[in-house]
């Protein structure tokens, strides 16, 4: 005979700057967003994620007939779990991995996706707070500190037309694994308090599509 505490699983998502947590219904401070089909979906959306990181994987979902790899980053909370899930080819990827070396993985953290427009675009991006510091990038152009390069294919104009990230997702995937043999047992850990969700007044019509290879990764 075991005994045990049973935990709450809740799932995010990384999209738009926001996390997202998809309801099956409309309820009270939900967000309706129509799909590429034109169907309704009911989201709650949250500005930002805070807890103790006790585990990083990869999961695969099918979207649309495609198979997309995602980094699923476990946060807790007390009793409570979060798994907060970022497609490998995002920025929010390529953000999180170089910035989470510089982490203290025995201490609480905040994850805060960003998105702006930059010259007519929209460019995503990860903060990541600690004691009340924006965390710096570990991996950066000038000190790459052995991160491989984005091999980039162009056409005959000179337009890029392919990223190949294979050599350096495989090197974030190494530090990941790595990192996760130092991660604390998630039942000694503290409550850290979470945001509420972000209310929103109107039900605006939004199709996930956003570009995240307008330029390169970094």
């Amino acid at each position: 005979m075991a005994l045990g505490i049973k935990t709450n699983a809740t799932y995010l998502n990384v999209r738009n700057g926001k996390l997202y947590r998809y309801s099956k219904t409309k309820e009270e401070g939900t967000t309706t967003i129509l799909n590429k089909k034109g169907e309704e979906k009911y989201y709650y959306i949250y500005d930002y994620i805070e807890g103790y990181i006790t585990k990083m994987s990869t999961r695969t979902e099918n979207l649309m007939g495609i198979d997309k790899l995602f980094l699923s980053v476990q946060f807790v909370d007390g009793t409570e779990t979060y798994y907060i899930n970022m497609d490998v080819d995002s920025k929010y990827f390529e953000n999180f991995c170089s910035i989470i070396p510089n982490a203290n993985l025995a201490r609480p953290l905040r994850m805060v996706p960003t998105q702006k427009e930059v010259d007519g675009k929209m460019k995503s991006g990860l903060l990541m707070i600690q004691d009340s510091q924006v965390l710096k990038w570990f991996y950066t152009n000038d000190n790459p500190q052995g991160r491989p390069e984005v091999d980039v294919t162009y056409n005959k104009k000179g337009e890029i037309v392919d990223y190949d990230r294979e050599a350096r997702n495989k090197f974030y995937f190494d530090l990941l694994q790595k990192l996760n043999a130092d991660l604390l047992n998630p039942s000694m850990l503290p409550e850290v308090s979470q945001v509420s969700s972000t209310k929103k007044e109107t039900a605006p019509v939004v199709e996930f599509d956003e570009d995240d290879d307008d330029g390169l990764p970094f």
